[in-house]
């Protein structure tokens, strides 16, 4: 299902959502196709008071918004989320949120709907940074996929080992290849 962008008609919501969910909600559901988001995988919704993100010890995987349609129940939405290439997941806007993680914000990390790329520390590397994709959070700790070179994964990359991109950060190797 095609996701529908800013601007769309009452008529356009309906057709695209179905005549169970209202076209109100439809059209001011904040999440937009192509956008980065969270998912709260425990499914328990639990957010920050201050900065109403998913609180710091919530378990979070990160994906693109690529699809959107109406759910059982009234004004339910399910989004159809791409976490990794090939690998599609269904959740419900209120384990949904728009990408943001103060933690990397503190540290002059920017990530957000339109952004989920950090600089990667790998110690074994001489310190060297490589450019990752953030996939998952889980106890403080950061699952990335590299984007160059062999495309792996890394699990249990501590907060101190993400940084900003900048012009030192390796875009077309990882750990591995080098």
């Amino acid at each position: 299902v095609a996701a529908m962008g800013a601007g769309a008609s009452i008529t356009e919501a309906m057709e695209f959502v179905g005549s169970g969910v209202s076209p109100a909600h439809v059209l001011t559901a904040k999440l937009q196709y192509d956008t980065f988001v969270s998912i709260d995988e425990e499914r328990v919704g639990r957010k920050d008071h201050m900065t109403k993100a998913f609180a710091q010890d919530v378990t979070l995987k990160f994906g693109r918004v690529c699809g959107m349609c109406a759910a059982i129940g009234h004004n339910a939405i399910e989004y159809t989320i791409q976490v990794e290439e090939g690998n599609s997941e269904v959740v419900r806007r209120r384990f949904l949120q728009p990408l943001n993680l103060p933690e990397l914000t503190k540290r002059g990390i920017s990530v957000g709907p339109k952004y989920r790329e950090v600089a990667v520390e790998v110690e074994w590397q001489g310190g060297a940074k490589f450019l990752a994709e953030l996939l998952r959070r889980e106890k403080g700790m950061y699952e990335v996929k590299f984007k160059g070179g062999k495309r792996e994964v890394l699990s249990g990359v501590p907060l101190v080992h993400l940084h900003p991109v900048d012009e030192d950060t390796r875009v077309d190797s990882s750990p591995e290849t080098l």
